[in-house]
């Protein structure tokens, strides 16, 4: 039992690390707004970064099973997500603000400075692809980010003619 309850900790300050490093690359824009549908949509990416293509403009192939199997499970748990969020506002790393109705999500000083203290190379990784979120991924209407997922998981087909079929 433990064992369980230490791994769902784990899961949890993991999770949030990453919504974390994710929401800290965003401002608060009037024509832009980091809902729960977009955090949703690019922590997909955030997490599984094959779904992105390499510099030279070329779909990355390499999957792993982890990732091979979440694309037939993609949509995520809007609920996990909540409680992933609230766990960031509890911390006051993150607050969430209301306008036009719709909740959005921005990072405070304090979890900006949290993100600015960490200094390992799975935080550089995720931060060089949140950077790439934010450039590339978040200029597209969440309609074509989640229509880039779709493709993804169309898996059998991407690796047709490929030692896969």
């Amino acid at each position: 039992m433990r064992s369980d309850e230490n791994n769902v900790n784990t899961n949890l300050i993991m999770d949030a690390i990453r919504l974390l490093i994710l929401i800290t690359k965003f401002e608060y824009r009037k024509s832009f707004k980091l809902s729960i549908d977009k955090v949703m949509l690019y922590d997909f990416i955030m997490k599984f970064p094959t779904t992105l293509e390499d510099d030279n403009g070329k779909e990355n192939k390499e999957v792993d099973f982890r990732e091979y199997y979440s694309y037939y499970h993609w949509k995520p748990n809007q609920g996990e997500y909540i409680k992933t969020l609230n766990y960031l506002i509890s911390k006051n790393l993150v607050s969430r603000k209301i306008e036009d109705g719709k909740f959005y999500y921005l990072a405070t000083n304090e979890g900006k400075g949290f993100i600015a203290s960490l200094n390992s190379n799975h935080k550089k990784r995720l931060d060089r692809i949140a950077t790439y979120i934010k450039s590339n991924i978040s200029k597209l209407t969440d309609k074509k980010v989640e229509d880039k997922i779709l493709e993804k998981i169309n898996i059998v087909n991407r690796f047709k003619g490929d030692r896969y079929d």
